[in-house]
């Protein structure tokens, strides 16, 4: 995450960390395998709110899935993982 570079805010690097994709039992049932990159066009995401995001890092979906939204977008990783545990008919992207 980038650090803020003002305020009274303290930061520090607590980890490193890794993106997974991640999708329900009948997501990769029903849908066309992703081993590689390009295989993401085609397949429909969870996602964030690109404005209610906190760090600007974090729009990285445009980078992987360039013109396309989020099917379900959301504020927090926590409802993308209940999304699609709830079988939201997308995948998502989070840390490993």
């Amino acid at each position: 995450m980038t650090r803020p570079n003002a305020g009274k805010a303290v930061a520090r690097k607590l980890t490193e960390y890794t993106l997974g994709l991640f999708a329900a039992r009948q997501f990769i049932e029903n849908n066309k395998k992703i081993t590689r990159r390009e295989d993401l066009l085609g397949h429909r995401f969870v996602g964030y709110i690109d404005d209610l995001l906190y760090d600007r890092q974090l729009i990285f979906m445009k980078e992987l899935y360039p013109g396309e939204t989020p099917i379900f977008p959301t504020s927090t990783i926590i409802a993308q993982m209940a999304a699609v545990v709830a079988g939201a008919e997308g995948c998502v992207a989070i840390a490993e």
